[in-house]
């Protein structure tokens, strides 16, 4: 049984990571412990080693006797940051088409194409 500290949640996408007493670094998945949910960061635990695709994770995991009830604010983290830029991005792009007003995605003025069109219909008496 290995023991360490959770430095690092993502609590929407349910894992996160365990620094071991030796300072390796274990990645563990929301189902290799119960009640994830309530989690801060920070917790003592307690932890099997398993063998991964990816690597040693942490299995079995249990949050120790005595273990610090509440986290820094950094150490659960909601989203990851990758994602922030492309929510901007979509915010963004109503905007640049507001400033083409008239043109259509191919650039097209359809506001000149219909002036002359009303231009014959004023000289029409």
């Amino acid at each position: 049984m290995t023991t360490g500290t959770i430095k690092k949640l993502v609590a929407d996408r349910g894992f996160g990571f365990i620094t071991a007493e030796d300072g390796k670094e274990y990645f563990f998945h929301r189902s290799s412990i119960e009640n994830f949910d309530s989690l801060r960061g920070n917790e003592r635990v307690e932890f099997d080693v398993e063998d991964s695709p990816k690597g040693p994770r942490a299995a079995q995991v249990r949050v120790s006797t005595g273990a610090p009830e509440a986290a820094p604010a950094a150490a659960v983290e909601e989203a990851p940051a990758a994602e922030a830029p492309a929510a901007e991005a979509v915010a963004e792009e109503p905007a640049a088409e507001e400033s083409h007003e008239g043109h259509d995605h191919e650039g097209h003025d359809h506001a000149a194409e219909e002036a002359p069109a009303e231009a014959e219909h004023s000289d029409v008496q």
